[in-house]
């Protein structure tokens, strides 16, 4: 039965417990994490694959930085991310490239100089 630490013919993961979003959720693998297959499961997410775990902020399919998430998680407070598309679509705030939701991007995070510093606003 679930939560015993051994794989049922039903179960897509055991891994000892019925706690939620570990990985391995009522013996179902959780978005974003795979499973070892050993009794019982030992289970991970992997940042940079394109799909957000629960334990992400985000994950934009690289590891790269300066685009709105760098290693799952938002890289300032100028970052913007839809993290319910997978992968998250992120933008930084600031960097010259207006991305939804942006309104605009000014190349730059001061105020009063046409675009606000969160760029979702423009200034008269």
């Amino acid at each position: 039965s679930c939560g015993n630490s051994k794989r049922g013919i039903t179960e897509q993961c055991d891994d000892g417990n019925l706690v939620v979003n570990d990985g391995c959720s009522n013996c179902v693998v959780d978005i974003g994490f795979k499973c070892s297959g050993s009794e019982p499961d030992t289970c991970s997410s992997t940042c940079g694959d394109g799909v957000k775990a629960f334990n992400e902020n985000c994950d934009d399919g690289n590891n790269l930085s300066l685009d709105g998430c760098f290693l799952c998680n938002l890289e300032s407070a100028h970052s913007h991310c839809n993290t319910l598309a997978n992968p998250s679509q992120c933008d930084i705030c600031g960097n010259s490239k207006r991305k939804s939701p942006e309104l605009c991007d000014d190349d730059n995070n001061l105020d009063g100089i046409g675009c606000s510093p969160d760029c979702l606003s423009i200034l008269p």
